[in-house]
C-alpha cells in the first residue's frame, strides 16, 4: 500500500482538537484538576477535596461555601475550598486516614 502524504493546516488540526476534547468531555466529564486557575468549577472542587459534587452543591446552599457564577457556570476560587477545610477540620489539608478496621 502506497502512502499518500498532503499537507493540513494547522487550523485544522487546532479545530479537531478542541472537538475532541469537548466531545471527551461531555462523554466523561470533566478532567482532573491540573490547571493554575484559583477558579474551579463544582466537578473540579468536588475533585479538589476528595468529594461529591452534592456535597459541594450543599454547601453552597448552606453558605458555608460562596461561589460566583460566570453565565451559567458556577465557580469556586481554591482559596475558599482551602479555608471550609481548614474550618471543618482545624487542618491545613484535608486528612486522609486508613480505614479502621475491628478492634483497633
Amino acid at each position: 500500500m502506497s502512502g499518500l502524504a498532503f499537507p493540513v493546516p494547522d487550523e485544522l488540526i487546532e479545530a479537531i482538537a478542541e472537538r475532541v476534547a469537548v466531545l471527551l468531555e461531555e462523554r466523561h466529564g470533566s478532567p482532573p484538576v491540573a490547571n493554575d486557575s484559583p477558579w474551579l468549577s463544582i466537578a473540579d472542587a468536588a475533585v479538589y477535596l476528595g468529594v461529591s459534587e452534592r456535597t459541594i452543591e450543599r454547601a453552597i446552599a448552606r453558605g458555608r461555601l460562596e461561589s460566583s457564577t460566570i453565565g451559567s457556570r458556577r465557580l469556586l476560587h481554591r482559596a475558599e475550598l482551602d479555608a471550609y477545610v481548614r474550618a471543618a477540620t482545624g487542618e491545613e489539608v484535608a486528612p486522609t486516614t486508613p480505614p479502621r478496621r475491628r478492634g483497633d
